[in-house]
This record gives structure tokens, sequence and C-alpha cells, in this order.
């Protein structure tokens, strides 16, 4: 699509798209469009920052998103950087009291919270019909997890996108 195109000529040299389920795979939702941006192999945390500010104004504009980090640590850096400006930008892992967790998830089903970081906790029993825009810091471990990522946008008959960011040291998991 035309705003990938442009999204990745404004921020990456040579950008490479990948396939990142394969057919043959777990079934994907059909309301979910699925792409794959290949990172520079030097990109900075503040690089990234800047990438997921632009998809997330651009693509999920007027919705909810969801950014799956694999790891509590990057979930917890990613929501301290600040990078998502004006938007309202909460974190949720295993390392949040289950009262946190439950707190922050009633935000985010109200609307009130923008943009959720979350780690595999959130990955699967969320229905939250608002979230238009799911995003993948890296690729996960497996495909299963990948399709239960993705599965938290596209609900109820909507459309959904699902974006997931890659580096060369990830194709090992994305041939998988």
């Amino acid at each position: 699509p035309g705003w990938i195109c442009q999204l990745t000529d404004k921020h990456m040299q040579d950008p490479v798209f990948l396939d990142a389920v394969q057919a043959h795979e777990t079934r994907l939702a059909d309301t979910i469009t699925h792409y794959s941006l290949r990172l520079p192999p030097m990109a900075r945390n503040d690089d990234v920052a800047r990438i997921l500010e632009s998809l997330i104004l651009t693509k999920g504009a007027g919705g909810q998103t969801i950014i799956f980090t694999n790891t509590k640590h990057e979930a917890d850096n990613l929501v301290s950087s600040e990078c998502f400006g004006q938007l309202n930008c909460q974190v949720l892992h295993g390392d949040i009291s289950q009262a946190s967790r439950q707190t922050t998830i009633k935000a985010f089903k109200a609307g009130n919270v923008d943009v959720l970081v979350a780690t595999d906790v959130a990955a699967r029993g969320l229905d939250i019909a608002g979230v238009d825009l799911v995003l993948h810091i890296a690729p996960p471990n497996d495909a299963d997890t990948y399709v239960h990522r993705s599965g938290r946008t596209g609900r109820a008959g909507r459309a959904g996108t699902s974006i997931l960011l890659s580096q060369y040291r990830d194709d090992y998991k994305l041939n998988a």
C-alpha cells in the first residue's frame, strides 16, 4: 500500500517486505491486513520510536493501538521513552499488579488509553472492539503467538491492521 511505501521511504533505505506467516500456517482472520517492515540493521531506539509514532498516527488514527514487545523490559522502556507525544500510553505485563492490570484494561476498553504497550500477557483473552492497529516490535518466537497477538484487532467483523517490525537477525523466526 502507498502509505507503507511513503513511510518506509521516509525512514529506511532499501526496505524489504516479508511474509510473516505463510499460507499453510495457523489461520489468520480475514478481517486483518498484515504488513511487515524491516528495520535498518543499526536502528536505534529513537529511530524505532519515530517509526512507531508515524505508524500509530497514520494507520491507528481514530482507534486504539496495542504494541507487543517480547520482554517486560522492552515494554517499560518504550513507555518511558515518551515517544507517543500527546497519545495516552500505558504498559501491561506480568510484573504489573493484577489490580493495576485490571485498571489499565478497563481504561483501555473505555477509550481513555490510546496505546497499550504489552507483553504476551495481552495476546489472549482481551476482546476490545476499538483496537484498529497491532504493532509487533519484533517477531514473536512462534507463529501461534503472532496469530493471537494480531487477533487483538479485526474483531467482530471490523477491519484491523497488524504490522510486524523486524531486523535481519530476526529472519530465522520469520522462516520457522
